[in-house]
């Protein structure tokens, strides 16, 4: 992928610690747990002299469940077809961990490709399927959209675009678009 830290399960996980560990409501303080986890971690780090180490998966697990543990939470994972397979089956795993141990509402949202592997891991009854069926509408107007504005200003060959051309663009594009 062109992000690597979106393909991989630790720094996914990381991340979500992250964004948990913060709050809009108060700039800046960082939940006790996480100052705590960086804290040790800053320790061990200066006694051995080696670089401060990262959060391991488990770590970020009990962190996301300590964080959690006295206000529900949605997790949003857009892509998760991006990781490598066995860090998908991982990261599922990880994910499924915390929603069945979560002292509270935690709410999980995942999105891929149409992946067999992916599929394979969540249970049936709780996957919404959108395919190109259900998206073609949107999409449609989304390029089109698009490519009016690229073309209004002028970004798309300086808006010099014959209606065909337009048409074949906006048909190409939707074709090419897939599930997405």
């Amino acid at each position: 992928t062109f992000e690597a830290e979106r393909s991989s399960q630790n720094d996914i996980m990381r991340s979500i610690v992250r964004q948990l560990a913060t709050s809009k409501h108060s700039p800046g303080k960082i939940h006790d747990a996480v100052f705590s986890a960086f804290e040790q971690r800053r320790l061990e780090a200066k006694l051995s002299g080696f670089d401060l180490r990262k959060l391991k998966l488990e770590e970020c697990v009990n962190l996301i469940l300590e964080i959690t543990q006295p206000n529900p939470a949605v997790i949003v994972i857009d892509a998760i077809d991006e990781v490598s397979k066995d860090g998908q089956s991982i990261l599922l795993n990880a994910l499924k961990a915390i929603t069945s141990k979560s002292a509270n509402v935690m709410k999980v949202f995942v999105t891929t490709r149409t992946n067999s592997h992916i599929l394979a891991l969540v249970d049936i009854d709780l996957t919404i399927r959108v395919d190109r069926k259900n998206v073609k509408d949107d999409i449609q107007k989304l390029t089109k959209h698009l490519l009016t504005l690229a073309i209004d200003e002028k970004r798309l060959l300086r808006g010099n675009v014959s209606d065909p051309l337009r048409t074949e663009l906006e048909n190409s594009l939707v074709q090419s678009a897939g599930e997405m």
